[in-house]
């Protein structure tokens, strides 16, 4: 007892003597360590943060896809080989001749706010479909039997929203359900200007410009440290701390597309163009519309090697009734592309001239009508509705249905091509369930679409990835 009476008498003398001085070291201690807590919790998130540099004019609608993929899931995905897998829905059923596909969804699923995804949230805006909601299960009732479904619903599903800044401002956004979230999204005038969407362990600002221009002084201005698919690197080449590495895009392909409404494109001649064209061989070597990488593709269809002795017999064989004053139309990134093959087509036209005026079997007055003259016309954005020949590139989707490009009845074909035996063979592909038969169809279209030549195939494009270091 005398002993603890003792130490309360030491602790009280001390307290009185030094207590302003212990006060002070708790009030510090507690600020110290609310600082360097918040510090150490700061360093602990701290995210890897890529700024990326795009080239398009985007809006909310056409995001593009890989980054949609990174923020949200489709009822299905597609593997590596371009086959549609569960997602969203645990497992789907195809009823009724192919008509009618059940989607079973997954339980626990939720938006980025935590909101838990309902049936009524997958929402495609299909045309002539309809569409059941049930308590965990979406069915989609078509029209007619559509083989493609499953590849279709892969696209990543969204809830647009606003966002508030400065307590006044809004801005559109989404959430999606995928590993990546939107943090912030900067719009000007209906376009995307600005994209930031972060994982747990990492960060992604994208930014898009309208030109390839702008992407590079961006670049060179410290704007971004990444530039993606971009088709021209010459104003970087010598950049320092730079690594450029290319690719080929082999779901896409480059082609000159022909009006074959035009009188002056008749079979012959888009072939003897055709042959007229110097392709490159390897991997950018292409054939066909459809993926080389596809259970669809036909690796034996006519193929088109340079010839130009075969171009000018062509020609002979049918000599034009009037001149082939031609224009080409093209994107300025695809420009000397279309230079090359303005100068392959007039070197044709000259050879076939002599050619004609040499030969027994011609009337020399119809020898002029094969010089051919090759007007360009190049823009940001090519007028695909008013057209003679058009040099642009083409998106190849993951499925081989090629319905909306080469049928004749839909608005897409904008090359107005017309073979009844294309649009059989495209209306039985997207109908057939069985693959073996589905492969058959598109074989088929590929053997006859090289034969007409509606267009050139060139090359898959090469795109070039800029990383600063």
């Amino acid at each position: 007892m005398m002993f603890l009476r003792k130490m309360y008498w030491y602790v009280s003398a001390y307290v009185h003597k030094h207590g302003l001085l212990i006060f002070s070291a708790v009030v510090m201690g507690a600020i110290l360590f609310s600082v360097f807590y918040r510090v150490l919790l700061s360093v602990s998130q701290f995210k890897k943060t890529t700024h990326v540099g795009r080239v398009g004019s985007v809006t909310l609608a056409t995001i593009p896809r890989d980054i949609q993929d990174k923020i949200s899931n489709g009822l299905t995905t597609l593997d590596d080989a371009g086959n549609p897998t569960p997602d969203l829905a645990e497992r789907w059923s195809v009823e009724d001749d192919g008509k009618t596909y059940r989607f079973i969804l997954r339980k626990g699923l939720k938006w980025h706010d935590g909101k838990e995804l309902q049936p009524e949230d997958i929402v495609y805006n299909f045309t002539d479909t309809q569409v059941v909601i049930t308590k965990n299960e979406v069915i989609f009732k078509l029209k007619e039997a559509f083989s493609p479904f499953p590849m279709v619903v892969s696209q990543p599903m969204f809830r647009e929203v606003r966002k508030r800044k400065w307590l006044i401002f809004s801005n559109a956004s989404i959430l999606g359900t995928g590993q990546y979230k939107v943090v912030q999204m900067k719009n000007e005038g209906g376009q995307v200007r600005e994209i930031e969407i972060e994982s747990q362990y990492e960060r992604f600002v994208y930014r898009f410009y309208p030109t390839e221009e702008r992407a590079i002084l961006a670049y060179k201005r410290g704007e971004v440290d990444l530039l993606e698919d971009m088709s021209g690197i010459d104003a970087l080449q010598t950049w320092s701390r730079t690594t450029i590495t290319t690719s080929v895009r082999k779901d896409q392909y480059i082609a000159v597309f022909f009006n074959v409404g035009n009188e002056l494109f008749e079979k012959t001649v888009r072939q003897a163009l055709n042959y007229a064209s110097q392709k490159p061989i390897g991997e950018e070597h292409v054939e066909t519309p459809i993926d080389p990488r596809s259970w669809a593709y036909n690796k034996t269809v006519k193929e088109y090697p340079y010839d130009r002795a075969k171009a000018v017999s062509l020609l002979l064989r049918s000599v034009p009734k009037q001149r082939l004053n031609i224009e080409l139309t093209t994107a300025v990134q695809f420009q000397r592309d279309a230079e090359s093959i303005e100068a392959q087509w007039e070197e044709l036209g000259k050879v076939a001239a002599v050619a004609c005026r040499q030969s027994k079997d011609t009337n020399k007055n119809d020898c002029p009508n094969l010089e051919i003259d090759v007007q360009l016309k190049v823009s940001n954005a090519p007028d695909i509705h008013n057209f003679q020949a058009l040099l642009v590139a083409q998106q190849i989707p993951p499925d081989p249905d090629q319905y909306f490009l080469w049928h004749s009845t839909q608005q897409t074909n904008f090359m107005r091509y017309l073979n009844p035996h294309v649009d059989k063979l495209l209306e039985d592909g997207r109908k057939l369930l069985d693959r073996k038969e589905r492969r058959d169809a598109y074989l088929d279209f590929q053997q006859i679409l090289a034969e007409d030549s509606p267009a050139i195939f060139l090359r898959h494009p090469i795109v070039y990835t800029i990383k600063r270091r």
